[in-house]
C-alpha cells in the first residue's frame, strides 16, 4: 500500500531511499512482455515492488518472470496471457492480483498497439479498430484499475503516450524509411491518452488515486535498430544524440509510481532526449 509522504521526514532531514521505495509495492503491468514494458517490470521487481504482468504473447511474459527469479530480484513477477481489450479477462487479471496480493498500488497502462494506415490511405474500420486497440483500451485499463485502487488506499496510476503524442513526425525523416512511419491515428490515439491522463487524475484525486503520463521519445525496437541508417537519422534529430533504452524508462516510472511523486498528478512526463525540445 501507499505510504503517507509525510512518513519520510523525520525532524528536519528526509530519508531519500524511502522516497523511492517499492518494496511492498504491488504493481500491475499491460504489455509486460514487450520491448518496454519487460524492461519496466524487470525494474520494479529489482526495487523491491510484486509486479503482475499480463501479454498476448505467454512465451515473453513467462520470460520476463523466470528471468527476475534468476536474478534473485526482491520482488517476485507474476503473468497471466491475455488481450487487454478483452474487458472480462482484463477484470479477471485484476482479480487474480488481489487475490494474490489483497491490494493494488500501481498500475501502467503500456500496451498499445495500431493498423498502419498512412494519410490518405485510411479506413473507418482501421481508425476505429486502432483507436480501440490504444485508447480506448487505456481509458477502460484506468478506469478498472481505479476501482481496485479506490477499494484499498488508493494508488498510482501510469498511461504510456508517445512523443508523437505531442508533435508530428517531421516526414523528411522517413523519405527513405517509410516502414518505419507512424500512423496517424497513432498520434491521435497517444494525444487522446495525455488528455484523458489530466481527466482522470482530476476525477479521482478525491480517491487519493494520481493518474500520469510518460511520452518515450525514440526507442526503436531490435529489429529496426539493424537498419543503421535510420538509426543514425534518428540520432541526429535528439539533442542527447542517442536513441533511448529501455533502462531509460525505468527510473520515470519507478518515479511516479513512489512517494517521490507524491504531489505529482495529471502530469505528462516525456523522456525522450530532448527530441520535443527543439
Amino acid at each position: 500500500m501507499q505510504t503517507s509522504a509525510k512518513r519520510v521526514w523525520k525532524k528536519d532531514k528526509v530519508n531519500i531511499k524511502q522516497f523511492f521505495d517499492m518494496e511492498g509495492q504491488v504493481v500491475g503491468i499491460t504489455g509486460g512482455g514487450g520491448y518496454l514494458g519487460s524492461a519496466m517490470a524487470m525494474g520494479l521487481s529489482s526495487a523491491g515492488a510484486d509486479v503482475f504482468i499480463c501479454g498476448r504473447n505467454k512465451k515473453k511474459i513467462k520470460f520476463v518472470a523466470n528471468e527476475a527469479r534468476k536474478r534473485g530480484y526482491k520482488g517476485q513477477i507474476f503473468y497471466q496471457s491475455l488481450d487487454v481489450t478483452d474487458t472480462v479477462k482484463l477484470e479477471k487479471f485484476m482479480q487474480f492480483i488481489l487475490e494474490k496480493r489483497k491490494f493494488l498500488s500501481g498500475w501502467v497502462n503500456n500496451a498499445c498497439s495500431v493498423i498502419s494506415e498512412r494519410q490518405g490511405q485510411m479506413t473507418q474500420d482501421g481508425v476505429n479498430t486502432s483507436l480501440d486497440l490504444c485508447l480506448t483500451q487505456m481509458m477502460l485499463g484506468t478506469q478498472a484499475a481505479a476501482e481496485k485502487m479506490i477499494s484499498t488506499s488508493g494508488g498510482s496510476i501510469i498511461n504510456v503516450s508517445s512523443m508523437y503524442g505531442m508533435v508530428s513526425p517531421q516526414p523528411q525523416l522517413y523519405d527513405n524509411y517509410s516502414q518505419f512511419h507512424n500512423p496517424p491515428v497513432y498520434g491521435a490515439a497517444k494525444a487522446g491518452i495525455i488528455q484523458y491522463t489530466r481527466y482522470a487524475a482530476c476525477h479521482l484525486a478525491k480517491n487519493n488515486i494520481r493518474v500520469n503520463c510518460i511520452s518515450p521519445g525514440p526507442f526503436p525496437k531490435k529489429t529496426v535498430q539493424e537498419e543503421t541508417g535510420f538509426i543514425q537519422e534518428l540520432e541526429k534529430r535528439v539533442p542527447l544524440n542517442r536513441i533511448g533504452e529501455p533502462i531509460d524508462l525505468v527510473g520515470p516510472v519507478i518515479f511516479l509510481l513512489s512517494q517521490a511523486s507524491a504531489y505529482i498528478t495529471g502530469h505528462n512526463l516525456t523522456v525522450d532526449g530532448g527530441w520535443t525540445a527543439w
